[in-house]
């Protein structure tokens, strides 16, 4: 199973914040193997990240980059 995940993340200094927004693409696997109960409460499904690739997304998500026409 593939997601394309959109987050963003902060950067922050004594007088600046650095806001970049990224694009992931995540593979993913619920394992199904038998687990212990104690960790059912962290993960109950078996979710399972294999593999994943961040890339920087080239326009800023709230429409900063864009010029009214």
């Amino acid at each position: 199973k593939t997601a394309l995940v959109r987050f963003a993340t902060e950067e922050r200094s004594n007088s600046n914040v650095k806001k970049e927004n990224w694009l992931s693409v995540v593979r993913f696997q619920y394992s199904g193997a038998p687990m212990r109960n104690e960790y059912r409460f962290e993960n109950p499904l078996g979710f399972q990240v294999t593999e994943y690739r961040r890339d920087q997304e080239s326009v800023q998500a709230d429409g900063e980059g864009f010029r009214a026409a």
